[in-house]
């Protein structure tokens, strides 16, 4: 059990779509760290785009049926973590789509009590599959999300320029 030094309370809000305009540096910061991560596909992780990613989110939330949950976490006033968290619309499916918590409060417990939040949300809508996609080479991702249960199941491979395969 992790215990905030005095005056560094940690709190939590939850919300929908709505939240999601909050966490663009958070998620600009993850999308960073991934595409520094060595491999085929870093010049396509960075040119990914928030606003790219958070149309995804409430296109499938709108059109598709999905529903979205956004956890954010606070420390003196300063958002120092987020996850979004979805369940497809048949119900059954959930994905924690998107973790993320700042190098600095890293160690206290935050990224965990995120990941209850999210599985709490999932148990509370009866999601019997469960899933989370971390990027090949971030072996600190799958040991953290191990400690919730998660295992690799299957490993999906991406054609790296599929026009000069063609």
């Amino acid at each position: 059990m992790t215990t905030q030094p005095p005056g560094e309370e940690v709190s939590f809000v939850s919300g929908g779509a709505e939240l999601l305009g909050q966490i663009g540096s958070l998620w600009t910061q993850l999308r960073d760290f991934h595409a520094r991560v060595p491999g085929p596909f870093s010049d396509q992780i960075a040119a990914r785009t928030f606003d790219d990613r958070t149309a995804i989110w409430r296109r499938r939330a709108e059109q598709h049926g999905e529903e979205l949950l956004v956890d954010l976490a606070w420390a003196e006033d300063q958002l120092v973590g987020y996850c979004v968290t979805t369940i497809d619309a048949s119900g059954s499916k959930g994905m924690i789509d998107s973790l993320f918590v700042v190098e600095s409060q890293r160690g206290r417990g935050i990224g965990d009590r995120l990941m209850r939040r999210a599985i709490q949300w999932l148990d509370d809508n009866d999601v019997s599959e469960r899933s989370v996609e971390v990027l090949v080479g971030n072996e600190r991702a799958l040991k953290f999300y191990a400690r919730f249960g998660f295992a690799p199941r299957t490993i999906v491979m991406r054609q790296i320029d599929p026009k000069a395969h063609g």
